[in-house]
């Protein structure tokens, strides 16, 4: 009976989190072009979202920390309404940071509240519903089951989760399937040649390896720093005040509003040089981000972040790749490599791309980031 009530929550979750992801995704698409008032938007909500912190008694976490909290039975939910609120005034309206992070600590929290009246631990609905709320963002149940997990622990999950992450996952799994028509457990396969793509997705490994561990590296140093809130806000406004209407002039495009899609979108068909450029910038913006306390996710800008790497690589050299499996595999192994999810990486995937060809390379280049990439990971609570 508990198992069964845990699910029925995580469904209840993963609706819930589908609605709000189909509102933020709105209105991060909402500015066109000529939209110019639009460039302190941003500014203004992360000012507003560093303040909610601020002046409430919680502090602004990634994934890692929530998980982590779950686990050892600390996750705190008086911190849950200015954390939502932070989330909508920042994340929310375009400040360059996942919402993944945000749905964790959602979830986690409905679960560990709601779980032991229906019969079931803390620890199990609580990463039941957190794993069923980040599937609804990146609309992969099984990446999402094994991020839940990789996010504090190497390797497989423990074995006393494995039932609660396939409950989160089959909950997702079922939304998806009653609203979207697909699953998000196995994609479409593209047509590939083996030969076209296997050196491209060593480079593109490597080359994301490498990145990402610098900025897992500057990612943990911008957390770990303590600025007061004056410094907060001024980081933050500063960074987005400057950078995102930047990005604007010397694009045409918004492609800093958003934690990743529409810097993606212009990528395609933009000069390598510029897509290299607007991703130091995008790195930048979501470091000032940690540091000044924003509420939001990594996951998103990094697979975002690999996307545009692999757009880099394969303007300037790997024309032989087709760009959504360079994407696709860049933002495999850039997660790989900046949170040190190899497993997760892998189920995205396969997610993406299909069984074949395709996610067999982007596979490949998920190994060779986790090798030079060499255990380096964003989250402060590995163990």
């Amino acid at each position: 009976m508990g198992a069964a009530c845990t699910f029925v929550l995580a469904v209840a979750v993963a609706a819930t989190v589908r609605e709000v992801v189909v509102l933020i995704r709105w209105v991060i698409e909402a500015p066109t072009d000529d939209d110019l008032w639009w460039g302190v938007v941003p500014a203004l909500g992360g000012v507003l979202a560093v303040l909610v912190v601020a002046r409430s008694a919680t502090t602004a976490s990634t994934a890692d920390a929530y998980v982590y909290g779950i686990q050892r039975g600390t996750l705190d939910s008086r911190g849950a309404l200015p954390r939502w609120v932070a989330l909508l005034c920042g994340v929310g309206v375009g400040v360059p940071l996942g919402y993944e992070g945000p749905m964790v600590y959602f979830g986690g929290v409905v679960g560990v509240t709601g779980g032991p009246p229906l019969g079931t631990t803390r620890r199990s609905a609580g990463i039941a519903c957190a794993t069923a709320a980040v599937a609804m963002v990146i609309t992969a149940p099984v990446a999402a089951a094994f991020f839940t997990s990789e996010v504090v622990r190497r390797g497989w999950p423990h074995r006393r989760d494995r039932a609660a992450l396939a409950t989160g996952a089959g909950a997702a799994w079922l939304v998806l399937r009653f609203f979207d028509d697909h699953g998000g457990v196995v994609g479409t396969a593209p047509r590939v040649s083996n030969g076209a793509v296997a050196m491209g997705a060593i480079v593109i490994g490597g080359t994301c390896g490498l990145v990402g561990r610098g900025v897992a590296a500057a990612i943990v140093r911008a957390e770990q720093r303590r600025l007061r809130p004056r410094m907060k806000v001024a980081i933050v406004a500063t960074a987005l005040l400057v950078i995102v209407p930047a990005g604007r002039a010397a694009s045409g495009h918004w492609i800093f509003v958003g934690s990743g899609a529409r810097l993606l979108a212009w990528a395609v068909g933009a000069p390598f040089v510029w897509i290299a450029v607007a991703a130091l910038a995008f790195v930048l913006l979501v470091v000032a981000m940690v540091a000044g306390g924003v509420v939001g996710g990594l996951f998103l800008p990094l697979v975002s972040l690999g996307g545009a790497v692999a757009l880099v690589l394969t303007r300037s050299w790997l024309s032989g790749v087709p760009v959504p499996v360079a994407v696709a595999a860049g933002g495999s192994a850039m997660l790989a490599a900046g949170y040190g999810a190899p497993l997760a990486a892998t189920a995205l995937a396969v997610s993406t791309l299909g069984l074949g060809s395709a996610s067999s390379s982007a596979i490949l280049a998920v190994v060779v980031s986790t090798l030079v990439a060499d255990g380096a990971t964003v989250s402060l609570h590995r163990r």
